[in-house]
């Protein structure tokens, strides 16, 4: 029996603060399962404005003290590759959903796409523990408000914002 690896992508605005987050936590957690021979997981941006840079310093300081690296450069995402490349594309909000939805080419393309959220808070929506992916004590409940249906930017929040988010990466 042939296993092949589970193919992740995190997508945001510019790729430096929400996706990269998505991308260090999730590492970690399917390291600290015994996992990470089995998943790929990476994050890119809308834009190509920060393609190159690290993910905002306050975002980094933040992770390193919960033990994450948040240490990927940007890149865009390129919609010759990825849709091919990843199983799974999760983006962060509805905008960046209709964006990299319009890029799909096709059906089966845009059905890989999916807001993170929904697949965090699938436990809410009726559907078991054991069923909802990523639900674990590290599961990416980043909005505050699950009825918003998003992962709230920090760009422009200040060190503030960004240990809200984080406390949110945290949550039980």
């Amino acid at each position: 029996m042939s296993k092949t690896k589970k193919r992740l992508l995190f997508i945001c605005l510019g790729n430096i603060c929400r996706s990269p987050a998505a991308e260090g936590v999730m590492k970690k957690m399917v390291a600290d399962a015994g996992l990470a021979a089995g998943y790929e997981i990476d994050s890119a941006g809308i834009g190509d404005w920060h393609v190159g840079q690290l993910p905002d310093s306050r975002m980094r300081n933040c992770g390193a003290r919960r033990g994450y690296n948040f240490n990927s450069r940007a890149r865009q995402f390129d919609k010759t590759v990825d849709f091919d490349r990843f199983d799974n594309i999760l983006v962060m909000d509805r905008n960046n959903y209709r964006a990299i939805t319009s890029m799909a080419p096709d059906y089966e393309a845009r059905d890989k796409v999916h807001m993170l959220d929904r697949l965090l808070c699938g436990a809410r929506r009726g559907r078991s523990r054991s069923r909802s992916l990523l639900w674990r004590r590290e599961r990416l409940l980043l909005c505050p408000r699950p009825h918003r249906r998003c992962v709230p930017r920090t760009a422009w929040g200040g060190v503030g914002q960004t240990h809200v988010l984080m406390s949110k990466c945290l949550e039980v």
